[in-house]
């Protein structure tokens, strides 16, 4: 037997967006915690420290796409006392930038095929109209119309329903561009206090 009020607890928790923390200028405020360098930087980038590591991104990414379209991001991230804040910062800006503009690239291709669906879709119609006046076979009637929807269909999801998909994240991922990127770097003495404080609270 299910408990029902257990279920419906875990259904409102599931529904909840994520939570978000704002700070005295009411950006949203990502925090990072990253006390070794290969879980800043890909450890595949041998001659810098540019390309950032994926699963940062992807957390990072988790974050902000629960980010009201009002408020700007701040990253936060805190790491070892021999960390480049430079290098941090480009690590993180060059990664959104090169998805910006790979997205911006996947939005001209979204334009095109829905446009191509949309003549296609035309194309057909007009098609069918000539059936109906000249050829009046039911069975080809049936045919043309289902192609026509479908075609027409796929140009209105393409352009109408994908595009606003595609345009929320791009806005997004501007904003991760242009968010600040603040370093606190932490001695390893303290943050070994830190870890083993932690450890006694749990």
């Amino acid at each position: 037997m299910f408990d029902r009020k257990k279920l419906k607890a875990t259904r409102k928790e599931m529904s909840e967006k994520e939570e978000i923390y704002f700070d005295s200028d009411d950006n949203a405020l990502i925090t990072v915690k990253a006390d070794k360098e290969e879980q800043l930087f890909s450890s595949y980038d041998y001659d810098n420290n540019e390309r950032l590591n994926e699963e940062l991104a992807d957390y990072i990414w988790d974050k902000a796409r629960f980010v009201p379209a009002k408020n700007d991001i701040r990253i936060k991230v805190y790491a070892s006392e021999k960390a480049n804040k430079v290098e941090i910062e480009n690590a993180i800006h060059n990664k959104f930038k090169k998805e910006y503009l790979e997205l911006k690239e996947e939005k001209k291709r979204n334009a095109l095929f829905s446009l191509a669906m949309l003549i296609t879709g035309l194309l057909f119609l007009g098609v069918l109209y000539l059936s109906y006046l000249y050829f009046r076979n039911e069975f080809l009637d049936v045919i043309l119309e289902i192609v026509v929807w479908v075609f027409l269909w796929e140009a209105v999801d393409a352009f109408f329903l994908q595009r606003t998909s595609l345009r929320r994240k791009q806005f997004t991922l501007l904003k991760l561009c242009a968010a600040r990127v603040e370093v606190i770097r932490k001695s390893a003495k303290k943050a070994k206090n830190n870890d083993n404080e932690n450890k006694t609270a749990n």
